[in-house]
């Protein structure tokens, strides 16, 4: 699906859309509210954990690097999430001339007006190393606030990439560098992002956020799995995960400090 009729002559860059066959509901909600902004989108079917041969996709999970990676085992869900991702960004490179990409999950909505500040910050983005822009964190991420094309608020270098991958922005030498360094994958797509060093491709947070999360409103995601009894190995599994987030951010903080070329 493209909806190029109310594509403005300000909007300088490519906005895709990730939505599952069987969620026809969210497309619909998202489309019209990105129809009454007057932004043009794409639609890319996302891939189905639940029914799609997750075998024929270029970017493959790997459960030997998963346990190097990870502390525990990716969900197919999770896996399917990783891979519709890089399906948006190959899309991206492959069939669009924009040199900037804004990726949207179906259950989110633009802040009223904020969208009047993405082409500014295309155009800055355009022109740049690789970069990535983070438009929510659920939790607000301390770092050094950086000089950046936004009449309100302010972008920040987070001194820990925060969680969720509802929304950001790409540009295409970012988009190339990782659907290079993608193809093989352990972690979730938006933990692997935390591990920015590894990619050459400086990501940045706008703050305030310029989008709202509506998962509940429009029921709920479709990763997070239903709720489980708690098990000895469940309680393993939730002792193991602050220490990955501590040992995390401890390397976030060494490279921030020690990596020149994505600090500037």
């Amino acid at each position: 699906m493209v909806n190029a009729l109310n594509m403005s002559a300000s909007q300088n860059y490519t906005i895709s859309v990730i939505n599952l066959d069987r969620c026809a509901q969210r497309m619909d909600r998202i489309g019209a509210h990105l129809d009454s902004l007057g932004l043009a989108y794409n639609r890319v079917p996302a891939i189905d954990g639940q029914v799609d041969d997750l075998t024929q996709s270029p970017a493959q999970y790997n459960p030997e690097l998963n346990a190097k990676q990870f502390f525990v085992s990716l969900k197919q869900a999770e896996i399917a999430c990783f891979q519709s991702h890089y399906k948006a960004l190959l899309g991206f490179v492959e069939q669009y001339e924009h040199q900037v990409l804004l990726v949207l999950e179906d259950d989110i909505e633009l802040m009223p007006g904020h969208h009047l500040h993405l082409p500014n910050v295309a155009t800055y983005m355009a022109s740049e190393k690789p970069m990535l822009v983070k438009l929510y964190a659920k939790r607000a991420e301390p770092g050094r606030v950086i000089s950046f094309p936004l009449e309100v608020g302010e972008c920040v270098l987070p001194n820990k990439v925060p969680l969720g991958f509802q929304a950001q922005m790409y540009n295409k030498a970012a988009a190339n560098e990782l659907l290079t360094k993608f193809k093989v994958f352990g972690r979730p797509i938006d933990v692997e992002v935390q591990f920015w060093w590894r990619y050459q491709t400086k990501i940045l947070l706008l703050k305030p956020n310029l989008i709202r999360e509506l998962s509940l409103e429009v029921g709920g995601s479709t990763i997070s799995p239903v709720a489980k009894p708690i098990t000895l190995a469940k309680i393993k599994l939730e002792l193991q995960r602050p220490w990955f987030r501590f040992k995390l951010r401890l390397t976030s903080l060494y490279y921030r400090y020690h990596c020149k070329l994505l600090n500037k």
